[in-house]
């Protein structure tokens, strides 16, 4: 845009490391991926949730109707409830060896507003801040007043 790069933001819903709840988590929309072109590619969706190996995804030529979402991700997770508090959150995004992922698209929880540290030097200069979804904010300043 305007001769730059520009990326769409998102929170995303992942299972916590535990595995027993879900945890939110600021993330760069990198792109989006279908599969159902070709027969047999062992997806998320066959691989996680349906429990199919490779091997059988392959042979039975199975194919993924899914959208999925590719997310750079926040180090960090960060709840919806402390945006709503704080409106505005500084997070940075992950290593990204580590913090890439193919997600199916329903993980996208809400679009987040994003800019970065202007004026920042050092290790701030990768700070990003994003601000409560819009569709929240006559929430927000209600409990305020």
């Amino acid at each position: 845009m305007n001769g730059g790069k520009r990326y769409d933001y998102a929170m995303i819903n992942f299972v916590s490391d535990e595995g027993s709840m879900t945890e939110t988590c600021p993330s760069r929309i990198l792109g989006f991926v279908r599969y159902n072109i070709t027969k047999g590619i062992p997806t998320p969706q066959f691989l996680g949730n349906e429990e199919l190996s490779s091997t059988t995804t392959r042979d039975n030529h199975t194919v993924d109707n899914n959208l999925y979402v590719v997310v750079h991700t926040s180090s960090d997770y960060m709840s919806l409830e402390k945006l709503q508090d704080e409106f505005i959150s500084s997070f940075s995004l992950g290593n990204i060896t580590d913090c890439v992922y193919i997600v199916n698209v329903d993980a996208i929880q809400c679009p987040l507003f994003v800019f970065k540290n202007y004026g920042s030097a050092g290790e701030d200069r990768n700070t990003l801040f994003c601000t409560l979804p819009q569709a929240t904010w006559g929430q927000h300043f209600s409990e305020r007043i």
